[in-house]
């Protein structure tokens, strides 16, 4: 009977991971970086190497062209599940350049994104009244967060082994 609650023990804590596992989605990026993962200001020093990237940040403008789509983000670093940390230091400002044309209702100045792709040049933009030199990317994969991603309340989980008692 014992190795009977053994197994009932394991499968309960077995199906318990499972289904926190289920919880976290996190986007697959195929063109993210297997090695290191440049800043945006370090990777002004690697445009010859043509970087891979996994960068996500806060759209401050969209511009839209004939062929492409440009936007110009300021960069955040990444959580855990691949989205931005507005709250945390900025990383610099890039570019981020995608073919075609992008959907002028999900793609807002304010808006976060995670872009995977690769550095492929550098730009001067006119930031407060200064010449910036940034880098520009070319966005091969864009995952665009929900509106409201960073109001919502960090999920809570608690698991807990204890005694307790009193007198009355």
């Amino acid at each position: 009977m014992p190795s009977l609650q053994r197994l009932c023990v394991h499968s309960i804590i077995l199906g318990c991971l499972m289904a926190l596992t289920g919880c976290v989605s996190v986007p697959v990026f195929q063109h993210a970086p297997t090695g290191g993962n440049p800043s945006p200001r370090y990777a002004l020093q690697l445009i010859d190497q043509k970087p891979q990237i996994l960068w996500g940040g806060m759209i401050l403008d969209i511009q839209h062209f004939e062929r492409y789509t440009e936007l110009e983000l300021l960069a955040f670093p990444l959580d855990l599940g691949l989205r931005p940390i507005p709250g945390a230091r900025d990383a610099g400002r890039f570019m981020a350049l995608r073919a075609g044309h992008l959907d002028p209702q999900e793609f807002v100045a304010g808006r976060f994104l995670t872009i995977a792709g690769r550095v492929t040049g550098d730009r001067e933009l006119d930031v407060r009244g200064e010449r910036q030199r940034v880098v520009e990317v070319d966005a091969m994969e864009i995952q665009v967060w929900p509106e409201d991603w960073n109001l919502q309340p960090a999920p809570r989980i608690r698991v807990g082994v204890g005694i307790s008692g009193g007198f009355r």
